[in-house]
């Protein structure tokens, strides 16, 4: 896909409800621009999706729209094993892919070689502006990202993600018009 491309898919997951942030975008494709994969009819956009490899090590299949009347035709199918089957081809031999999935689709999922791993639930919470420490008991709870050495957000997210992705990281927490604590 082109970065314009990319755009467009934000745009239709806008409409359709979901929440891309206003940089994710931005921080995924300056990670790993070759991660977006487009499906065309008459050389235009018709749905689309990443396949995002981390250093060749864990893939994650994420971000997958088709414009509405191109469903139920059969080229969402094409398109999502295309970039299931252009994601192992980016990765280290046993690699695994995550994903991003509709509860309801898990069958679907099943048939592409996906088993269920876990749900996850997204909360949110207004910080008032101004806010930079929390303090509870006399001690800081809460600190700005950038006060804590990379390093330590490098090993910590190292535990609990299955592959490095600094570049991706030092993104990740620094996007404009946003708070990382």
């Amino acid at each position: 896909m082109t970065r314009a491309e990319v755009d467009q898919l934000v745009d239709w997951a806008a409409t359709e409800g979901w929440n891309p942030g206003r940089h994710d975008a931005d921080v995924f494709w300056e990670t790993d621009p070759h991660a977006f994969v487009a499906a065309e009819v008459d050389g235009g956009l018709a749905g689309g999706g990443a396949i995002t490899s981390y250093a060749g090590q864990y893939g994650f299949m994420g971000f997958f729209i088709m414009r509405p009347e191109y469903r139920g035709r059969g080229l969402g199918n094409q398109l999502w094993h295309a970039r299931r089957d252009r994601l192992q081809a980016r990765l280290a031999p046993g690699a695994a892919i995550g994903m991003d999935g509709v509860f309801a689709m898990q069958s679907y999922y099943a048939k592409g070689g996906f088993a269920f791993s876990h749900r996850n639930l997204r909360f949110r919470r207004a910080v008032p502006a101004g806010v930079a420490t929390l303090r509870k008991e006399g001690r800081a709870t809460m600190v700005p990202l950038a006060d804590v050495p990379f390093e330590d957000i490098a090993r910590y997210d190292r535990r609990c993600f299955p592959a490095p992705r600094p570049a991706f990281l030092r993104r990740w927490t620094a996007m404009p018009e946003s708070l990382s604590l």
